[in-house]
């Protein structure tokens, strides 16, 4: 009975044994999947550190204007006033102060001109002064403004001169004077608006910006006045030169006691016609034939004259025949 027995257990035991071997070469040879491992739970990114905040500047408190200038910058208050004199360049410069007036360098500031006819400024706070009149620079930076106002005047000139090229013009000629200006500092100034004016103008006229027109033979002073100054030229008008002078007919032929009327074109350098200047009238044989001072031949005896018209230098002539009528018919 007990051997009965322990050959059971032995079967049993080498029944394990096999199913083991059998296991184990199934896995072995993937027929048996082994079970997936267990993923770990993924774990959130941690949080980045916060920078600590960095302090903002402190708030503009105010913004100064200072004109600079030498041995030391002045400032302006918003009641200042600043008269410059026309030509004249100054210089700005914004202060921007905190709340605990300390300056502030970090900070953008704009300028502008109210009226930039009378005076403009740069991007730097440099201001030109253009034409006399009144404007106002403000500055710019942050929410904040400072202003003044300024005020552009003539200089006070010391002398005033005329310039021209020459004082003698011809009838219907146009010229252009040049007026400059000089200040107390010997600035010079050109350009410049001034009044002008003629004490002759059936002669010579003038207009506001120094343009002459001759009108006819004479003379006139012109006056130019700026700035509390007054300067004058003389100018003489002269009719145009003559270039020519010719005869109509340049000839003809009458009868005894007939008459001839003649005349004579004057053209003038601008070939234009004069009509104002005189003549003067002859003939070489008078005994043949005599001409008036209106230019109107008669004639005498038969034979041949030469009609000479004379004005300013120039001379023109005409022939003339002068011969027997013929006889009355019966």
């Amino acid at each position: 009975m007990m051997r009965g027995s322990q050959g059971f257990v032995n079967r049993k035991s080498s029944a394990r044994y096999l199913v083991l071997s059998a296991f184990i070469l199934l896995t072995v040879t993937g027929c048996v999947r082994p079970e997936p491992p267990q993923q770990e739970a993924q774990q959130p990114p941690p949080e980045p550190l916060e920078e600590p905040a960095q302090p903002s500047p402190p708030l503009i408190a105010k913004l100064e204007l200072q004109l600079e200038n030498e041995p030391q910058d002045i400032t302006l208050t918003p009641d200042s006033k600043l008269s410059i004199e026309l030509g004249e360049t100054r210089q700005f410069k914004s202060m921007a102060l905190d709340d605990n007036r300390q300056k502030r360098d970090d900070v953008t500031v704009t300028w502008t001109s109210e009226n930039p006819d009378a005076a403009t400024v740069d991007p730097l706070g440099r201001i030109t002064a253009v034409a006399p009149g009144k404007t106002t620079i403000t500055a710019f930076a942050d929410g904040h403004s400072a202003s003044v106002r300024v005020s552009v005047v003539t200089p006070q000139t010391a002398k005033l001169e005329i310039k021209s090229p020459n004082t003698t013009m011809s009838i219907g000629e146009t010229l252009q004077l040049d007026l400059t200006a000089t200040d107390t500092k010997n600035r010079v100034y050109k350009n410049i608006t001034a009044h002008w004016n003629s004490d002759n103008a059936p002669v010579a006229q003038i207009n506001k910006s120094g343009l002459v027109t001759a009108v006819k033979p004479g003379s006139a002073t012109l006056t130019a006045t700026f700035s509390g100054k007054t300067a004058a030229l003389k100018m003489t008008v002269v009719s145009p030169s003559l270039a020519r002078l010719e005869i109509r007919p340049s000839e003809a032929t009458i009868q005894i006691n007939g008459f001839q009327q003649f005349k004579a074109i004057v053209i003038d350098e601008k070939n234009q016609i004069r009509k104002d200047v005189k003549i003067s009238w002859q003939t070489d044989r008078p005994q043949i034939a005599w001409i008036t001072n209106e230019g109107v031949l008669y004639a005498l005896e038969t034979g041949t004259v030469l009609v000479k018209a004379t004005a300013q230098g120039k001379t023109a002539s005409a022939k003339v025949s002068v011969i027997v009528p013929p006889p009355a018919p019966e």
